[in-house]
């Protein structure tokens, strides 16, 4: 049963993708032109013939006889004479497919030049800003970006910007908490301990999110994974001020790209991370009595 069925689908599809005015086929090679000639050429013979057996006509050149004679075959010269109108229709039909198609090869051929010249120029823009070094393929990421430019659409793909949003979201929450702890340390009594696992905590939180967004958009692998980075951290082996400033550093490369598009509306989270500003700057040790001050919310 199931055979049966995939056969009817096949005979289905190649049914729908049969065209009975091809364009890439002579107006006399269409099989609905000598169907339709056949078909009237019979029913003429076949009138000719019933007329000339049931009357017995002999051989005659007057005007009368001509006149009989067209009195006498009006039926079958007047289905004879069906010809030259469907012929018209059919190649004026005819002529309309090839104009289709000539038009769908030409807009076929105008994107796939114009999908290249995009993809160039967009190569082009990132090697000038210098970040395209920052991404495994500039082809995967022009591709994730504009995924229907083959089509002649170069608008960003707008399900990704929405899922970016949440995630840029996410950082930006993260960091104001961040922020508001750090001022509250002022009144509060937490000891040493208590500032740095929390602290370490909302960062490595950021520096997640912040890796799922640089996967998405195929950039190249950190120097840090999460959980290296957690090790490092509590080793002392890298600094928080790091990685912010590698937080900053991947939005900043990223509102370029995607200003690529000039059509495109930056989010306004996006815009307000890029400015992302803290306080010291440098890798000392950070402590309870020298913590990093992130400078966001005024933003």
């Amino acid at each position: 049963m199931t055979f049966e069925w995939n056969k009817m689908k096949l005979y289905w599809s190649k049914f729908k993708e049969y065209r009975v005015f091809s364009p890439y086929k002579s107006f006399f090679q269409l099989g609905i032109v000598w169907l339709t000639f056949s078909i009237i050429l019979i029913t003429s013979i076949i009138l000719i013939f019933g007329v000339t057996t049931t009357e017995k006509y002999t051989g005659c050149m007057s005007a009368t006889c001509f006149e009989t004679f067209i009195t006498s075959y009006k039926l079958p010269l007047g289905v004879l004479s069906l010809l030259i109108p469907f012929g018209a229709i059919y190649a004026a039909q005819h002529r309309s497919e090839q104009t289709i198609a000539q038009i769908k090869a030409s807009k076929g051929h105008n994107s796939f030049v114009n999908y290249y010249k995009h993809l160039e120029e967009f190569n082009g823009m990132l090697k000038d800003e210098n970040i395209d070094k920052e991404f495994v393929s500039i082809r995967k990421l022009h591709k994730m970006l504009f995924p229907n430019s083959k089509d002649g659409s170069y608008r960003i793909d707008e399900n990704l910007i929405k899922n970016l949003i949440v995630a840029l979201q996410k950082i930006h929450q993260t960091l104001m908490e961040l922020e508001r702890f750090v001022d509250s340390l002022k009144n509060s009594e937490f000891t040493e301990n208590e500032y740095t696992d929390k602290s370490f905590n909302l960062i490595l939180v950021t520096y997640e999110t912040l890796l799922n967004i640089r996967n998405s958009f195929k950039f190249n692998d950190t120097e840090y994974s999460l959980v290296s980075l957690k090790e490092k951290l509590k080793k002392n082996e890298v600094n928080i001020v790091q990685v912010i400033y590698e937080i900053k550093t991947t939005l900043n490369c990223l509102e370029k790209v995607l200003s690529f598009d000039e059509e495109f509306d930056m989010p306004d989270v996006l815009t307000k991370l890029t400015k992302l500003d803290w306080d010291p700057k440098d890798n000392k040790a950070l402590s309870i009595d020298n913590p990093i001050k992130i400078k966001l919310s005024n933003i």
